[in-house]
């Protein structure tokens, strides 16, 4: 199995369990050993830090993970059809020269496009204001905060409703203070006790994706040694990641793990990292 714990700021260090893997519904992976159940663990993160993810084999077993990692935004897109493009303007830049900032995002697409529903949640209020003209406020339970709507060029949804993640709340349009833009859904988050928070991590599509294993598998749990003198011991798998510290030529390792087109290896020491193939001879067991 496999769990996911993030490390306390206690006096006495200590790990607080947070999520467990559970088997995906007649799902399996076909390897050379045979048929294996294919684990799935999903964890909403409510703040940047440090997270461990353990896997624990069955009693007196070994075995091997293949570990593959994705984020996606907490909630969807607020504009149908648009993406990471169509936000042109950020959290935080100057506004009415510099008497105010901008308390979220614009996203801009054609004048009657569908705004949507982020998350499921309870519309709290459509009464216009003065900056947002038509809006929406809609209440989010689950994370304690409530998503702004504005400009809007005509409502979908009324004081009370219900909704859940996708439904049409609205138009975009340009209405309150953005009569002389072009039209655009401007999206604010406000979280207790934090007030306005940036959303643009919330609803950016992540596009990247990483590297698929190139370096040789049947290299994993070998015993070698560093073949290069002061090879870079490095703390993840880019030629750009920390050095952990220098190896030195015929230094005993074991390979524990495949990265992208590196090895990770650990130490006798019990230091770890990850080196290229070539800095790395395995030796006959």
């Amino acid at each position: 199995g496999a769990d996911l714990f993030e490390p306390t700021t206690d006096s006495v260090p200590r790990f607080e369990h947070l999520a467990s893997a559970r088997a995906a519904r007649d799902s399996v992976s076909v390897t050379a050993e045979g048929a294996a159940p294919r684990l799935t663990l999903d964890y909403e993160a409510t703040r940047s830090g440090d997270y461990l993810l353990r896997f624990q084999p069955e009693l007196l077993r070994s075995g091997r993970y293949q570990l593959e990692v994705s984020t996606e935004p907490t909630l969807a897109f607020p504009v149908q059809g648009r993406g990471n493009a169509a936000i042109q303007s950020l959290f935080g830049v100057e506004r009415d020269g510099g008497r105010r900032s901008h308390h979220g995002i614009d996203i801009f697409a054609p004048r009657g496009t569908p705004v949507l529903a982020a998350t499921a949640g309870t519309v709290r209020s459509i009464s216009p204001n003065e900056l947002g003209g038509k809006v929406v406020w809609l209440s989010d339970p689950v994370r304690r905060q409530t998503l702004y709507y504005a400009h809007l060029d005509r409502h979908h949804v009324v004081e009370g409703q219900v909704v859940q993640r996708g439904d049409t709340l609205g138009f975009v349009g340009n209405t309150g203070n953005a009569r002389t833009t072009a039209p655009h859904l401007h999206f604010g988050i406000y979280r207790r006790p934090d007030g306005p928070i940036d959303p643009l991590h919330h609803v950016r599509i992540n596009l990247a994706r990483a590297d698929a294993p190139t370096a040789d598998t049947t290299s994993i749990g070998r015993i070698g040694e560093a073949r290069q003198a002061a090879a870079p011991l490095r703390v993840a798998a880019r030629d750009v990641s920390a050095i952990v510290r220098r190896v030195d030529r015929a230094t005993r390792l074991q390979v524990m793990a495949v990265s992208a087109n590196r090895l990770r290896v650990q130490l006798d020491d019990g230091t770890s990292g990850y080196l290229p193939p070539a800095a790395v001879r395995l030796l006959d067991q």
